[in-house]
């Protein structure tokens, strides 16, 4: 009786020897044995036999790693030895009797018969109703495309700004006008601040947003119909495409002002004044 690996398997109430009878071409139904454990595949109205339990799984649910492969069936027993041969009859008293012979070997005990091959996956959906081929059959299986990234989160906020450059000295002060006659002429005025420095440069952008994550049984159907490679590589081609790309951060904020350079140079004195005419005596 041939055996399969089960994944994603809904096992039904130990009680529950029959199935429902759902058609769906996606529901696979069988019968496991309690005593030695083989599992075969039977049709939607199907009953189990009183030592098995009634199971059925969906064969479109997420896709989940290839189960481990069955035991091969143990072989069958050998037949049961023949009876003994008849005991002779015993001799009259006097001479004993020559010894019987050995009985003859009892007849070999027949072969068991051959268990029926449970139907496949692709056989029982076709059974309830699936139209497509077995290679059509399995692209249905692959996983959808996975969904879009998120969003990447804002970025950073940009560095502070350099310091701005230190300001330009302040020009000379102008020379005082000249004083009144008789009277010395003042000092000039104090030079100009220096100016103001420069406006920081603006913060870097903000990272891009990371990658969206990549989008997340049948195996033996595979290689039935054509597919050449180990497992672990048909799971991978089951493997939903890669999401798109996430949008990208938001822009950094801008960086800080930079700092007030310092105050200019002060400005030289005035030159003096000239000296006024002499008073009148």
């Amino acid at each position: 009786m041939k055996k399969i690996a089960l994944l994603a398997m809904s096992i039904a109430s130990p009680l529950a020897w029959s199935h429902a009878g759902n058609n769906t071409a996606t529901v696979v139904h069988a019968c496991y044995d309690n005593s030695d454990g083989d599992l075969s595949i039977v049709r939607a109205n199907a009953s189990c036999k009183a030592r098995e339990t009634a199971l059925h799984w969906n064969i479109q649910g997420i896709q989940g790693p290839q189960g481990i492969r069955g035991l091969t069936g143990a072989a069958g027993a050998t037949g049961a030895v023949g009876p003994r041969g008849l005991q002779g009859i015993a001799g009259t008293n006097g001479i004993n009797g020559a010894k019987g012979d050995k009985g003859d070997p009892g007849l070999a005990g027949t072969d068991g018969t051959n268990g029926i091959d449970g139907e496949s996956a692709y056989e029982i959906a076709v059974a309830n109703g699936y139209t497509g081929t077995a290679a059509d059959w399995l692209v249905t299986l692959k996983g959808d495309k996975g969904e879009k990234g998120d969003t990447g989160e804002m970025g950073l906020p940009g560095a502070p700004g350099l310091q701005g450059p230190q300001g330009i000295a302040g020009t000379n002060g102008q020379n005082g006008a000249d004083g009144a006659p008789g009277a010395k002429g003042d000092a000039g005025a104090q030079g100009i601040q220096g100016l103001k420095g420069d406006k920081g440069d603006a913060g870097n952008n903000g990272q891009d947003g990371t990658d969206g994550v990549d989008g997340k049984s049948a195996y033996q159907l595979a290689l039935d119909s054509g597919y050449i490679g180990e497992l672990a590589d048909w799971l991978a081609s089951l493997k939903g495409e890669k999401g798109d790309k996430g949008d990208t951060g938001e822009m950094g904020l801008p960086g800080a002002p930079g700092v007030q350079g310092p105050q200019g140079i002060a400005g030289t004195n005035g030159q003096n004044g000239a000296d006024g005419a002499p008073g009148a005596k």
